[in-house]
């Protein structure tokens, strides 16, 4: 204890403004939270009830989101205190591209990586998806592994993200989803090479990968992991066997910063705060646990609903056929704009993203690469390609008169102005599909010579 106070001392006398101010700060923010932790206790002595009046459960609501506020306030805080927003993989433009992801946890499953710690990562890996298969003294890793030509009739071929093999032949295949679709037949693929000793694993942000994919079923055929679950806490402790090499472990230590913004997640401790509070108002965090996924998907779908019934009475009938993709609720829910006569080509226009859930980023629009075997590489009259599923995506401009609004389905303050004001919907409803319509004017003429 002597050591201790002797060491804190030590601390204030040398006199250290800037860090002081720090604490000051950060103490100064917690200070609300146990006030209104308090004060939150002594509500919850009356049992919330369906049955109370709608003003008393309002008051009981806000005051719980009322107590959160502070608690993210106070991450945000420390996230700054902590230099964790400057983040290397944001500031090079990386952190959302998937080959990124692949190449980072490929190096470090690698024994012969050069992080020059042998096999650690990739037993500890395994042990974090519960694989007693693969021998990790004999595994070799290998990106972007090609597996033959694909055919989706058979089901067979294609190009993993990660393939690890050991010297029995027994192989573990990863497939990397950040923000892309999924592709046709790719897990019935993967799962019919070196069939009965290959262990795919369909990685995502948060573990909402496919539960069938044919005749497989998630956890018998292949596997859903995500990198909330697993990869965030294999990497942490892959940052404890790292302490002796300082490079290596604060490279590892801002990508799980990355990782944490990407799918959300608070450290450790602010977590434990966040479910004790969400367990003292059990009922209440429930309620809106189920009326928020709801009333969020309601909103995101009105608006999907109403730009396709304005592009319909604004875009030629005898040209365009207008249709919705994949369902409000997933990521990448989407509209599709086909040329007419052309439906079947596999290569269309699309303004992505609609969805309720995820963080695809501000809405684009975009040629969409549906049938990737026929129109690989494809370019626009830009001359440009974005990746496998987008030969060509151009991302919304705000509303000049809206700019502190960003035009993404994912963002709280746009869909909260999106809920609350009627005149700003109409106007972000229009505005996509003037957007929408300028690029068609551009794309429409070079798409119809490529498909003919």
């Amino acid at each position: 204890m002597k050591t201790l106070l002797g060491d804190v001392r030590q601390f204030l006398d040398m006199r250290m403004d800037r860090q002081k101010e720090k604490i000051e700060n950060l103490l100064a923010t917690m200070r609300p939270i146990l006030d209104l932790q308090e004060e939150n206790a002594r509500l919850r002595s009356e049992q919330f009830n369906v049955d109370q009046p709608m003003d008393r459960q309002k008051e009981k609501i806000e005051n719980l989101l009322a107590t959160v506020h502070p608690l993210l306030a106070l991450q945000t805080e420390n996230a700054r205190l902590r230099g964790e927003q400057f983040n290397v993989f944001e500031i090079l433009g990386r952190a959302e591209l998937e080959k990124t992801h692949s190449d980072f946890i490929g190096e470090l499953l690698n024994p012969k990586g050069s992080h020059r710690k042998g096999d650690i990562f990739l037993k500890l890996f395994l042990c974090a998806v519960g694989n007693h298969e693969l021998d990790a003294t004999s595994a070799c890793v290998e990106l972007e592994k090609y597996i033959g030509t694909v055919d989706y009739s058979n089901q067979t071929g294609g190009k993993t993200d990660i393939y690890i093999e050991d010297k029995q032949e027994n192989s573990i295949t990863i497939e990397n989803k950040i923000h892309a679709g999924h592709e046709p037949t790719q897990i019935e693929r993967y799962c019919n090479h070196n069939k009965d000793h290959n262990t795919v694993y369909y990685l995502t942000l948060s573990g909402d990968g496919p539960e069938q994919a044919g005749e497989y079923e998630a956890g018998r055929g292949f596997w859903n992991i995500s990198y909330k679950e697993h990869v965030i806490p294999w990497l942490e402790r892959c940052l404890k066997e790292s302490e002796d090499q300082p490079v290596l472990r604060e490279t590892i230590r801002q990508y799980v910063f990355l990782l944490r913004r990407l799918t959300t997640t608070m450290h450790d401790e602010h977590e434990k705060s966040m479910f004790s509070l969400m367990l003292r108002n059990y009922d209440e965090a429930q309620y809106i646990a189920e009326n928020f996924s709801e009333g969020t998907k309601n909103l995101c779908e009105e608006v999907r609903e109403s730009v396709v019934e304005s592009l319909q009475g604004t875009l030629a009938d005898d040209r365009y056929t207008i249709e919705t993709g994949d369902p409000i609720t997933n990521p990448y829910a989407k509209i599709f704009i086909k040329l007419k006569g052309y439906e079947k080509k596999g290569l269309w226009f699309g303004i992505e993203s609609f969805g309720s859930t995820g963080d695809s980023g501000n809405l684009f629009v975009g040629v969409y690469i549906d049938d990737r075997k026929k129109h690989k590489g494809y370019k626009t009259a830009r001359g440009r390609h974005a990746n496998n599923w987008w030969a060509d995506k151009e991302h919304l401009a705000s509303l000049a008169d809206y700019k502190e609004y960003v035009m993404a389905m994912q963002d709280g303050k746009t869909l909260l102005k999106l809920h609350e004001d009627e005149h700003f919907k109409k106007k972000f409803i229009r505005h996509i599909v003037n957007q929408t319509q300028k690029y068609l004017d551009e794309e429409t003429k070079p798409l119809l010579r490529k498909l003919k």
